[in-house]
């Protein structure tokens, strides 16, 4: 069992280069990559999508990589999107504020990333060979930071699984307790109202028979073993296991609900609340489950 949250960091580096890849992955219900690169690194940006994807399932991941490359390029050309809005927004300034919308050539090729440097055949191999090795490393990192949290997931929700399992045996205890209870009072209203003589053994087993089948909570019992024993099989396995988890503990949680809709008696009432709020903490902690 993995969380979805965790860091990882890595680099590679060569003759003429170094780059560096982050990764920092938060909760989310699908696999959602935000990647900042430098702009004359993007045509690699699909190889480290897949590369991801291939380690990693669910989270939001997001991907800053950093790179130091010799200056090695086949040419430079002016961004022209860039430089359109640079001076689109000058003309807008000098036309709401009446100032002279003065912006020159010289400053225009200062801006950050305005001119973008080409590199050539040789060094944009060896700008995919760094990034792969250095992504891999970021990924091998988070990995074992997110298997690492998800022990402690898997701990902490096991232990209230068991908490389930024990509050399932109560009911079931309690269960027979209570149908038993119900034939004693049921017995001693009967003499009341007939004024000492013994009930008819056939019909007091008979109205018996119908109050238990009314409460009668067997099948929903067999079901919570069930689901009980799904969940701890999913959860030793390896791989993503969340959402198979949420969707156990979702049928977990009806069955105690339609337990307590039968509940004739405080304490079986007492444990479907107990029940019920561990399987929200259950719940809460699978959000954060690959």
């Amino acid at each position: 069992m993995n969380s979805m949250t965790g860091f990882g960091r890595g680099e590679a580096s060569a003759r003429g280069g170094l780059i560096r890849v982050t990764i920092r992955a938060v909760n989310h219900r699908y696999l959602d990559l935000s990647i900042r690169m430098p702009q004359y690194m993007l045509q690699h940006e699909a190889a480290l999508r897949r590369q991801i994807g291939q380690s990693v399932s669910r989270g939001r991941l997001e991907i800053f990589v950093d790179a130091e490359m010799e200056a090695e390029s086949s040419g430079a050309r002016l961004n022209r999107a860039l430089a359109s809005a640079y001076a689109k927004a000058a003309r807008e300034a000098g036309e709401q504020f009446g100032v002279a919308a003065d912006l020159s050539a010289a400053s225009l090729l200062m801006v950050p990333e305005m001119i973008v440097t080409e590199p050539g055949e040789e060094q944009e191999a060896q700008i995919g060979r760094l990034l792969e090795e250095a992504a891999a490393e970021a990924l091998s990192e988070l990995i074992q930071a997110r298997r690492e949290e998800g022990r402690g997931l898997e701990e902490d929700m096991l232990s209230r699984i068991s908490a389930l399992e024990n509050l399932a045996h109560v009911l079931r205890s309690r269960t027979e307790q209570v149908i038993d209870a119900y034939r004693r009072r049921l017995e001693g209203r009967v003499r009341i109202l007939m004024n000492g003589p013994v009930p008819d053994p056939d019909r007091l087993a008979q109205e018996t028979a119908l109050f238990a089948d009314r409460c009668d909570i067997t099948e929903e019992l067999v079901r919570i073993s069930s689901h009980l024993s799904q969940f701890r099989t999913r959860a030793a396995q390896s791989g993503p296991v969340g959402k198979h988890l949420d969707f156990v503990v979702q049928e977990l949680n009806r069955e105690f609900n339609t337990i307590g809709s039968k509940c004739q008696d405080s304490t079986m009432s007492a444990a479907v609340i107990e029940a019920k709020a561990e399987i929200e903490k259950i719940r809460e902690q699978i959000q954060n489950v690959e």
